[in-house]
């Protein structure tokens, strides 16, 4: 487990979990919350890293969480040949709710589920937060800073959409 800084715009915030894959561009991770529990797969690009830690005190704190609530981790085989398409596959196929950071905003601009991508762009069927449909947008990959799937704070989005449908 380990604690990866990759946020230009607040240097003190960081994301502690499994990395499942990486390459020359981005990183999959395996996400874990502060309260030992998992927290949906993050994609991050590489290049915004701008510390790793592992052994800390805070880590350790994190494994005592997740032994408690006897968590038992998700076996992610899917992270294979390239992390972002990997994810983008695994999103659109068990139609999980995606979130999408542009550009370093270190915002939310996009959140819904994967329709389609190809080597440049992906398309996503945009969800409010009350979980509703709100359009389609089309974003370039080479804008993408971030993207969370089946994050915690973002799956009430996700429920909602399915009780609604």
């Amino acid at each position: 487990m380990v604690a990866i800084y990759a946020n230009p715009i607040n240097i003190g915030k960081f994301s502690v979990g499994y990395v499942l894959a990486t390459n020359e561009m981005c990183f999959v991770m395996e996400n874990i919350s502060p309260l030992g529990k998992y927290d949906g797969l993050l994609c991050h690009l590489i290049d915004d890293i701008n510390k790793i830690e592992y052994d800390s005190e805070y880590i350790k704190n994190i494994n005592k969480l997740i032994a408690y609530h006897g968590e038992e981790r998700n076996i992610f085989k899917n992270f294979k040949d390239h992390p972002l398409f990997d994810l983008l596959e695994y999103a659109k196929t068990n139609n999980k709710i995606c979130t999408i950071e542009l550009c370093g905003s270190d915002l939310t601009d996009a959140a819904g589920f994967i329709e389609s991508f190809e080597k440049d762009t992906v398309k996503i069927k945009l969800i409010t937060e009350a979980g509703k449909y709100d359009g389609i947008a089309i974003i370039k990959l080479e804008q993408l800073a971030r993207i969370w799937c089946d994050s915690e704070d973002y799956r009430m989005y996700e429920w909602l959409y399915k009780l609604n449908n």
